[in-house]
């Protein structure tokens, strides 16, 4: 995987995500999440080791960019790991997933996105929720598991715009289409 188009993706991503996040939110906290869509992408083409490192970057903006708002009158808190540890684990079910499914279809792509945005929400919501549990001062705002599907499933949109690209952008990033990849005797890819 080349990571320097890798990390223009993720600059550029996390950019659109910030610049759209106001103005695509459904009621008062379900938007689309392009970050999350990069991850599926990467996560449905590129080996897993790669495919978890980009994950766990990606989550770790988002984590860094998204301050919590708690629901007294204390100031906005940067929560670092929930969206980590969630990008990580859709990223892997994305990854275990993608050999079930036609990867070279966009409607697949789209859908191996919102299973992996929704895995991921609600891993990230849930250690929200522990975090709230083990510190009661802090009760955040946008915990909601409604929320959170609603978000997986608006995640979509931009899984499918990209994935509508996404072709042409591997020879870019340094993957290869699964259907093109050619294996030995063994059954190991070259």
């Amino acid at each position: 995987m080349n990571w320097a188009v890798a990390s223009l993706l993720l600059y550029l991503g996390l950019a659109v995500e910030i610049g759209l996040r106001g103005g695509l939110t459904i009621g008062q906290s379900a938007s689309p999440s392009v970050m999350f869509a990069l991850v599926a992408l990467v996560a449905a083409y590129a080996p897993l080791q790669h495919a978890l490192w980009f994950a766990f970057l990606a989550g770790l903006a988002v984590d860094l960019m998204s301050p919590l708002a708690p629901l007294g009158s204390g100031e906005a808190v940067v929560v670092v790991g929930p969206y980590a540890i969630g990008s990580l684990t859709g990223a892997y079910l994305v990854y275990l997933l993608r050999g079930f499914l036609f990867a070279r279809n966009a409607a697949t792509l789209t859908l191996l996105g919102i299973i992996g945005a929704s895995a991921g929400g609600v891993v990230a919501l849930a250690f929200l929720q522990v975090r709230a549990i083990t510190d009661p001062g802090v009760l955040f705002r946008r915990l909601g598991i409604v929320s959170v599907l609603l978000s997986a499933v608006y995640t979509g949109l931009p899984t499918l715009l990209l994935a509508l690209v996404w072709k042409r952008m591997l020879p870019w990033l340094g993957l290869v289409d699964p259907s093109q990849r050619r294996y030995d005797r063994m059954g190991q890819g070259r």
